[in-house]
């Protein structure tokens, strides 16, 4: 009898625990999917202070799971301007063609050696980036901006300004 007694104790047990890590795996893998759902649908900028408008320091957090494809673009784009093939790059944007030749004289003049996103704004079809940068033969840091559209599948550089 009393080896009965503790048999169905310890199946009561053995219940109560599997049950228990069920509930605590359940419980786990759903924080976890709501967790994920919640960081794939958040923007792409967390948090972001912007400083004085002259000077314009800047404090962003990106999320690290935001769609980094416009981002992948626009530094296709830069990478191009940087090493002087903006002469094939920049006829594919609108604009003057006065304009385009100027931004290549001084992209040869002054080219980008290092720049870092700092802001990103996103609509359904397109994303306005924002980069601190630094040009050769120029002292300063300074502020441009990439536009990118999405066509299908496929991002594309639709605007470009900067400073010289």
């Amino acid at each position: 009898m009393e080896r009965e007694s503790r048999s169905k104790r310890g199946r009561g047990m053995l219940i109560t625990l599997t049950s228990t890590r069920s509930r605590v795996a359940v419980l786990l893998v759903a924080g976890l999917a709501t967790l994920i759902l919640i960081v794939f649908l958040l923007p792409p900028v967390l948090l972001s202070f912007r400083g004085s408008p002259i000077r314009n320091p800047r404090f962003v957090v990106l999320n690290p799971f935001r769609d980094r494809a416009p981002e992948r673009c626009a530094e296709t784009f830069l990478i191009k301007m940087g090493s002087g093939e903006c002469a094939e790059i920049l006829p594919t944007l609108g604009g003057d063609s006065k304009r385009k030749e100027y931004v290549c004289e001084r992209e040869v003049m002054y080219p980008l050696i290092w720049w870092s996103l700092t802001y990103r704004r996103d609509t359904d079809q397109e994303s306005n980036l924002e980069y601190r940068f630094r040009r050769k033969n120029y002292a300063a840091e300074d502020t441009l901006f990439v536009w990118v559209e999405k066509h299908g599948d496929r991002w594309q550089v639709t605007g470009y300004r900067s400073v010289y």
